[in-house]
């Protein structure tokens, strides 16, 4: 049985959300999370009919969620529930390509995962590719020390897109709630798992990834009122990881933030 678990938080992509499944269902996955956030377009339903016929698949409604927690809370607390050694996380409007269950398979102990990935725009079609910038065309495998200094001589590329972090990596972010962090979560969550933990980088494409103007990341990020508030929420998280100041510095540059 494979040690790969896919989640796959849900709201309001019914336009995009059985090619994203489908992306999924094409490999040798343990399980399929879909947590959908109530949507109202249709995007539900269609999950539950392909959940219907693979029993990989899974698909839980999210309950009303108590002041304070936010869809992100809830989403990764589910996340956690998956039993695969590793997990990878899918938005509804982005898909796995070829070769990415695989790779993780291959690397089943490493902490985190990192894989290249191709940025799409609304229509699907491509607009940059992201690379590891590896030097051959084989995975290469970092110590923590090794994983810092390549974070701070490439550009950015550790994120949550198309990558893969072992469960118990991700029980660790999310005992920092790192979730506090929004937009930036992912990017800055994985990066300091790499720096704390080692990491593989890999040149296999993971996935594509849909950029959306008014999704919630871009509409977070790029909204002054809130902007502060991520800010000084990577901050106190990188702060919390016990990791130097100076390597807490590079992460937080690398998207962009004065630490």
């Amino acid at each position: 049985m494979s040690n790969v678990s896919v989640w796959m938080p849900s709201y309001g992509h019914a336009g995009t959300i059985g090619r994203a499944i489908a992306s999924v269902q094409a490999h040798d996955v343990r399980e399929l999370l879909i947590l959908d956030d109530n949507s109202t377009d249709g995007s539900l339903a269609l999950a539950q009919a392909y959940a219907a016929l693979d029993p990989r698949l899974t698909v839980k409604i999210q309950p009303p969620k108590p002041q304070g927690v936010t869809w992100e809370i809830a989403a990764y607390r589910e996340a956690l529930t998956l039993t695969g050694k590793h997990i990878v996380s899918l938005s509804t409007d982005d898909w796995l390509m070829d070769g990415v269950i695989e790779s993780v398979e291959k690397h089943i102990d490493a902490a985190v995962i990192f894989h290249d990935y191709i940025a799409c725009n609304m229509a699907s079609e491509p607009m940059w590719y992201i690379m590891c910038h590896l030097h051959d065309v084989l995975p290469i495998t970092l110590s923590p020390g090794e994983a810092v200094a390549r974070i701070e001589q490439c550009e950015p590329c550790e994120t949550g897109i198309g990558s893969s972090i072992r469960s118990d990596c991700l029980a660790w972010l999310c005992g920092l709630e790192f979730w506090t962090m929004g937009p930036y979560a992912d990017a800055i969550g994985y990066a300091a798992v790499a720096a704390k933990f080692g990491a593989v980088y890999s040149p296999v494409i993971g996935a594509t990834f849909t950029v959306d103007p008014n999704g919630y990341g871009a509409r977070n990020r790029d909204d002054p009122a809130k902007h502060a508030g991520w800010v000084a929420a990577v901050k106190a998280f990188l702060a919390s990881t016990g990791l130097p100041e100076n390597v807490q510095r590079i992460i937080a540059a690398k998207r962009e933030i004065g630490a």
